[in-house]
């Protein structure tokens, strides 16, 4: 027997979240869907995809990336600022083959939150790379 379920958030909002025919958790977005492409062409800067937004975090729901003729580590970050290489906290790291497209949704959870306040950056180790975010933001 099947039973439709919805589960609901208890604050009124409307915020739910469901099960789909597949049986996946399908967790819907506070707010519109952000996508952000960029052609990582320097190893020397960090490059910005979302700025902080107060009293909001950003929350990453899929990655995906281009590498060209040269394999590259991948570094997806938390920073202070726009273009710095230093990393406050380090959210998702990967060393790929030259030539590989790859999509990356988080299993656990299904998103990655990015800290209120701080810049979500990438960098990597050669270039260039093309790097595709896509989350949302939602109140802190």
């Amino acid at each position: 027997m099947t039973l439709k379920s919805v589960i609901k958030d208890g604050k009124g909002t409307g915020h739910q979240a469901e099960v789909s025919s597949a049986g996946e958790l399908v967790v819907k977005g506070f707010g519109n869907v952000q996508l952000k492409f960029q052609i990582i062409n320097s190893v020397a800067i960090g490059f910005n995809f979302f700025p902080p937004l107060s009293g909001q975090s950003f929350v990453i729901t899929t990655i995906i990336f281009d590498l060209g003729a040269a394999a590259s580590n991948i570094t997806i970050y938390e920073a202070s600022n726009a273009t710095t290489l230093t990393a406050d906290t380090t959210l998702f790291t990967a060393s790929l083959a030259k030539n590989q497209f790859t999509v990356f949704t988080p299993s656990f959870g299904g998103f990655i939150p990015v800290t209120e306040g701080e810049f979500l950056n990438a960098k990597v180790s050669a270039q260039p790379v093309n790097i595709t975010i896509i989350g949302f933001y939602r109140p802190v």
